[in-house]
């Protein structure tokens, strides 16, 4: 598309852009610059606005933080009152006076996939119904979402504030669709491509997968959950209306810089969909996270103005993960397009043997007392809910082999100590018979005159290096268990380990 063409394509799109001015639509949209147009921002209206637009009571927020704290049941307090949203609207003067219109918004279809995290745009998928990437059909599921131009409470429903809130169903951090992309470009003498562009990203309040059921009220242009009435609307939901279930969706278009290995090890388990996926997302969010704590300190900038994310895609090595590094703020600042000039000496270099962040990770003070992540590394509040998967070790291991992919992870150098401490509680809960020995710088316990566990590193395949070696000396199988789960759970994986 020519310039001219693209704005012709942005004003008749009233849907997706349901902005009153023509400037707001091409800023929404990355053709003009966002600054001073606050494009994003949602209102929960307490009320019909009587006389004028926005309304003075008014709750605003902007739509990726919306669709979780305005999503119908979600609360909010204001005046000591709590505020139970139920559905969407927008307001418009309409022949002198304001009247609701319908607030449902840009209306796609995906598909959203709760095993390994991929998000594909789907108008239309014939059977079957499964994942593209890891094939997964129970937990895929194809949903109609909404990107919501406002939300509303019911009038008259408010409660008093005494303390308590309603559980508030969230929405996913903004996602790229898995959409195949081509051009990566390698970095020489490096193992890792990358790709800068300008895209889309989504974030999505699936409510834990099951959607939302709304029904339209009766002589408005309103949609409400019926299920979280309590007043007068309760009446008034349409008979004839039928029951949709649907996601509340919200865009983002931003710049955005893409990382992925250009060659998995083969004794790596690093594929989504292979048979150790969690130590493989484990892996590839604590890169992630070394990346933007690189990057911000390259760019001498706050976290919160970079945000990453996975991108599960299927290639020949399987269901690898991709790093996308985006700009927080709508259109972007211009800073992936920066690091993508600068990629060796902002992200590389620090996580290299002898570089910044890594020298710093190693430090005694830090790498003595943090045994996975903690928020001098990787953790911060907005990551919460990845707290139990992240490990800065984890994380090293990966920028090692995007450095070489000739690079041998072994469980020496960083992993030393927390395999020592795993080794000891787990042989602490397994009883006072229990020895240990080392081979192949593994940790080995025995009890009862037998092997009772192997504690190896969680990227290992049978066919790397040190397992084919434990193999040749104490044959097969042997009772493994994974550094990530001996720290963690030590209890579950001596229950494990005795089923055997």
């Amino acid at each position: 598309y020519g310039l001219l063409a693209r704005i012709d394509k942005v004003a008749m799109d009233t849907q997706r852009y349901p902005h009153e001015y023509l400037s707001e639509r091409l800023a929404y949209a990355g053709i003009l610059p966002m600054f001073g147009f606050p494009t994003q921002v949602r209102l929960l209206y307490q009320e019909a606005p009587p006389n004028r637009l926005p309304p003075e009571r008014e709750i605003d927020r902007t739509l990726d933080l919306a669709i979780s704290q305005f999503a119908p049941g979600s609360q909010t307090v204001k005046d000591k009152k709590v505020l139970t949203a139920v559905g969407v609207v927008a307001y418009e003067w309409r022949q002198g006076r304001i009247v609701a219109v319908d607030g449902r918004g840009y209306q796609r279809r995906l598909g959203d996939c709760r095993c390994c995290g991929a998000l594909a745009f789907r108008d239309h998928q014939p059977p079957p119904i499964q994942c593209p990437v890891c094939q997964a059909g129970e937990k895929y599921r194809l949903l109609d979402t909404w990107e919501p131009r406002g939300f509303t409470v019911e009038p008259g429903a408010e409660e008093d504030f005494d303390g308590d809130f309603e559980w508030t169903p969230r929405a996913t951090s903004a996602r790229l669709g898995t959409e195949s992309l081509p051009d990566f470009t390698p970095l020489p003498s490096r193992n890792i491509e990358y790709r800068q562009k300008e895209d889309d990203l989504l974030s999505l309040n699936s409510n834990e997968g099951t959607g939302f059921t709304f029904q339209k009220l009766t002589g408005h242009d309103i949609w409400v959950v019926p299920s979280h009435l309590q007043n007068r609307w309760q009446s008034q939901v349409s008979a004839s209306s039928p029951a949709v279930e649907v996601g509340l969706a919200a865009g983002k278009h931003t710049d955005i810089l893409i990382l992925r290995l250009a060659t998995v090890p083969h004794e790596l388990a690093l594929d989504m969909a292979g048979p150790q996926p969690l130590y493989a997302r484990a892996a590839y969010y604590s890169w992630a996270y070394l990346l933007r704590k690189a990057a911000c300190d390259f760019l001498d900038v706050e976290p919160t103005e970079l945000d990453i994310n996975l991108r599960p895609v299927l290639t020949a090595h399987g269901a690898i993960g991709e790093i996308v590094l985006f700009d927080s703020l709508e259109n972007g600042a211009g800073y992936c397009r920066y690091l993508r000039e600068n990629l060796e000496d902002a992200l590389l270099r620090p996580l290299a043997p002898e570089g910044k962040l890594y020298e710093q990770l190693l430090q005694d003070k830090h790498a003595q007392h943090c045994d996975a992540s903690c928020y001098d590394c990787l953790r911060d509040y907005n990551n919460a809910e990845l707290h139990p998967l992240l490990d800065w070790r984890l994380g090293l291991d990966l920028a090692r082999v995007a450095l070489d992919h000739r690079a041998t992870i072994t469980l020496q150098n960083y992993w030393q100590l927390p395999a020592q401490r795993a080794a000891t509680s787990l042989q602490r809960i397994m009883g006072p018979n229990t020895a240990m020995s080392m081979l192949e710088d593994t940790h080995i316990l025995y009890a009862a005159g037998r092997i009772a566990a192997v504690l190896t590193h969680p990227l290992w395949l049978s066919q790397h290096p040190t397992l084919v070696g434990l193999t040749s000396h104490l044959g097969s199988p042997l009772p493994y268990c994974t550094l990530f789960d001996a720290l963690r759970r030590p209890g579950w994986c001596e229950s494990q380990l005795r089923l055997r």
